[in-house]
């Protein structure tokens, strides 16, 4: 048994980008928050807790939660290169389509995604320690 499973490079890109797709947005929408909350580089981890006994509790904890996951996936983003964190960033967050994202950054768009592909995989490397399973393991 190796200590780091070799991964399957394309199926985990594949479930990177589902993600973005599917789940980030609803996580986003949940949350509350602002698309514009989520461009500014700073999100404060400033402890808040739900009101007790208030019937809108459950909602409050559920949007607390959501909140939570929003700053740990950004958490994720902002530990990749700075490359690789401009495409995430600009592609999932800002939702800017990806020929304006490569001509930003300088480069073509065969390397673009190639790069974009990367931060994928890293992303799903490093979003395992916040609980999100998105790395998948050659069999």
């Amino acid at each position: 048994m190796d200590l780091i499973p070799e991964i399957d490079r394309e199926a985990t890109i594949k479930a990177t980008k589902r993600f973005f797709k599917k789940v980030w947005p609803r996580i986003v929408l949940q949350s509350g928050l602002s698309a514009i909350s989520l461009r500014s580089p700073e999100i404060t981890d400033m402890p808040s807790s739900a009101p007790v006994g208030n019937s809108n509790e459950e909602l409050v904890v559920r949007m607390l939660d959501s909140q939570t996951q929003v700053k740990n996936i950004i958490r994720c983003m902002d530990s990749l290169e700075t490359k690789k964190k401009t495409i995430l960033r600009e592609a999932y967050i800002s939702n800017i389509q990806n020929w304006k994202i490569a001509q930003e950054i300088g480069y073509s768009l065969p390397r673009y995604y190639q790069l974009k592909n990367e931060a994928l995989v890293d992303f799903a490397d490093a979003a395992t320690v916040y609980g999100f399973d998105l790395l998948v393991e050659k069999s």
